[in-house]
């Protein structure tokens, strides 16, 4: 598995996630998610939450999360022909640790935006 440094990625590699983390943190400053569900692989995983739900439970987080207007990435691994990004989103000293599953076709897998998130879905 190979794993790089935040100042090591190609413009190739940047391709890779930059499109889609740019419409995370579009979400968070608009709230809306219908752009970034296009972005979005069938079936994909929210940690934290029952499979199944994350379609309903996407809109509540985006909500509740505060409007980030920047992120760094931390590190980027591949991982069975995906790309895993780990990434902190940042607004003003308020910052997030997360982490991204996107595949060879740009959708995203996983979209983990907090490490121990937990939500009762009503």
């Amino acid at each position: 598995m190979n794993s790089q440094n935040k100042n090591s990625f190609s413009k190739e590699e940047k391709l890779h996630f930059e499109p889609q983390i740019n419409l995370l943190l579009d979400a968070f400053k608009t709230k809306k998610v219908a752009k970034l569900n296009k972005t979005l692989a069938i079936g994909y995983t929210i940690k934290g939450l029952p499979k199944g739900i994350e379609a309903l439970a996407l809109p509540q987080i985006i909500q509740q999360m505060p409007s980030f207007n920047k992120y760094e990435v931390k590190s980027l691994k591949f991982e069975k022909e995906n790309y895993r990004i780990f990434l902190v989103f940042i607004l003003k000293e308020q910052k997030i640790n997360s982490d991204l599953l996107i595949d060879r076709q740009g959708k995203i897998k996983e979209l983990n935006l907090l490490e121990n998130l937990k939500m009762d879905v009503k």
